[in-house]
């Protein structure tokens, strides 16, 4: 909750119980992404009430949520002033790259946009080389904002040209004011894809209890991995430390958690783990 911009997605998860008041075994898998953290939770919902509760503590007075643009990120956002949306231009590209399924007299208008969108990341691409990390937008360098101008050029013209991006062209082009931000959800998208896969080879779980296990673990891991460590030897780490705790939870958990770690142990880390005598 002390991050400053996330990616947020969900998808569905068959949870094999019956519950009160709900007819299916349809529940919901929900991930936040940020740059130190991934984190999934399991929700028999996939109402706004998930992430209004699991933002319902962030610090900051601003942060950015990169999303799609589905209903339960607005309501979010209306009900925590905290909350800035920036929504995907990767999900923009697909809707004019179908557009020749539904309505093939407009493909060709489409394909057109598609190319436009193309240049778009084309040239922020560019402009990000020449970004400093380090300094705020309006002391970056020559090089930085000539390619700030062009792209702020490339959007006057796209928004003059489409009116079905103007619902949504706030949140589109928040990351032209924030460099750090990226301009779509691949982020978000590629930390579920993992648990989709998964949900097509074994369905979902059996129990509620497994299913928030599923969540803890893909939690862990995928943050274990998304700091360049390897997971199989963090993991070994982990149990060999809680072996020696009795088989409990070591009372410090600063040696195991990335953000705490110091450098030379995240490269002890990343390395496989050393091969064990009572396994050879």
């Amino acid at each position: 909750m002390t991050e400053l911009w996330f990616h947020n997605d969900e998808s569905r998860w068959k949870v094999y119980i019956l519950i009160e008041g709900k007819n299916n075994h349809n529940w919901w898998l929900w991930v936040t992404r940020s740059p130190h953290v991934v984190y999934f939770t399991i929700s028999s919902t996939r109402s706004a009430s998930v992430p209004i509760e699991h933002f319902a503590s962030l610090q900051a007075a601003k942060v950015i949520l990169v999303c799609d643009r589905y209903g339960a990120y607005k309501k979010l956002a209306r009900l925590n002033i905290c909350i800035i949306l920036a929504f995907c231009w990767v999900h923009v590209r697909r809707d004019f790259k179908n557009l020749d399924i539904s309505y093939p007299h407009l493909g060709q208008w489409g394909n057109t946009w598609v190319q436009e969108i193309g240049t778009l990341y084309y040239i922020n691409k560019q402009r990000l080389a020449h970004w400093q990390k380090e300094l705020p937008l309006d002391q970056q360098n020559e090089q930085f904002n000539k390619e700030h101008i062009l792209l702020q050029n490339q959007l006057a013209l796209m928004n003059e040209r489409c009116s079905q991006l103007l619902k949504h062209w706030h949140g589109l082009i928040v990351f032209v004011d924030h460099p750090e931000v990226p301009m779509d959800n691949n982020g978000g998208e590629q930390a579920i894809r993992g648990p989709v896969v998964g949900r097509k080879n074994f369905s979902g779980s059996g129990s509620l209890e497994s299913a928030e296990l599923t969540a803890m673990m893909y939690t862990q891991l995928q943050t274990v991995i998304q700091w360049g460590l390897n997971p199989d030897h963090w993991t070994q780490e982990y149990l060999e430390a809680c072996a020696a705790a009795g088989g409990t939870a070591p009372a410090d958990l600063t040696p195991f958690l990335p953000w705490e770690m110091s450098e030379e142990r995240r490269q002890h880390l990343a390395k496989p783990p050393p091969a064990r005598m009572d396994s050879i």
